[in-house]
């Protein structure tokens, strides 16, 4: 006889729509980006709107277009993300190669968003 166990309740468990399932990093390098994100603090967050995507053969990461306030962001992941997704960024490193996490994919929190968050901020 085998013993069932319930399923997680956890929140942190939860899958972002779109999400492949995978152990993916949820964060992203900016590889273009507005001269406004210079004026972001670390751990400030803002929203941004995915406009396309595109696969980039060969490797694992992707490279996303992003509408945001200050301006459009070209944004390198190895996170999935759906075309129209509204994300939430946190800005984890400025400087010529900004690094931010996904904090959530369409309202939904990416699993590993918060620890990679305070990875970030404590090696700042």
């Amino acid at each position: 006889m085998s013993t069932v166990l319930p399923p997680s309740t956890s929140p942190a468990m939860a899958q972002p729509s779109g999400s492949s399932g995978s152990s993916a990093s949820p964060t992203a390098q900016a590889v273009q980006f507005p001269a406004d994100l210079q004026t972001i603090k670390p751990g400030q967050s803002i929203q941004a709107s995915v406009q396309s995507i595109h696969v980039q053969p060969g490797q694992k990461a992707t490279l996303i277009q992003v509408q945001t306030a200050i301006g459009p962001m070209s944004l390198q992941t190895t996170l999935t993300v759906p075309k129209g997704a509204v994300l939430s960024l946190v800005l984890t490193q400025s400087g010529p190669q900004p690094t931010l996490v996904i904090a959530s994919i369409n309202g939904q929190p990416v699993p590993g968003a918060q620890a990679a968050a305070q990875s970030a901020q404590a090696g700042a």
